[in-house]
């Protein structure tokens, strides 16, 4: 059951590189600013140099982040019948229109460092579908 859960990860996976959205450079993205996640996406785009700009206020937004945390199971223990609980958390950035153009998921690890790792890693992904260039 592993390898066929692994086959599948691996098809979605190629299936979304080779349509992988890209975003042109500069765009605008509203982040809700309040629970502060906002600073700490401003911080790591600068760390990064991710030419992306964070914005509180939705209108002015070419894009928005979301995100939910979720209750996943873990691997069943060998020796145990019990169930390893985490959580991860499912990060989208959707268009104006509606339209999903990237998606990312937080491991458990990365969340119990906190909203700064969270940032890291959502920067660190994201600079990877920043068209080169300014926005239009």
């Amino acid at each position: 059951m592993r390898i066929g859960i692994a086959v599948l990860a691996l098809v979605v996976c190629g299936s979304a590189a080779e349509h992988q959205a890209s975003i042109p450079s500069g765009s605008a993205i509203y982040v809700d600013p309040g629970n502060g996640f906002d600073k700490f996406l401003i911080a790591a785009f600068q760390a990064r140099h991710v030419a992306l700009r964070v914005v509180s206020v939705p209108e002015q937004a070419d894009y928005a982040l979301d995100s939910a945390v979720f209750a996943v199971a873990g691997e069943a223990r060998r020796k145990s019948t019990s169930i390893k609980k985490s959580k991860a958390e499912a990060v989208s950035l959707t268009s104006k229109s509606g339209e999903i153009v990237w998606r990312h998921t937080v491991t458990q690890q990365t969340l119990d460092k906190g909203s700064h790792a969270i940032a890291e890693d959502c920067a660190k992904h994201m600079k990877d579908i920043v068209a080169k260039g300014a926005k239009p």
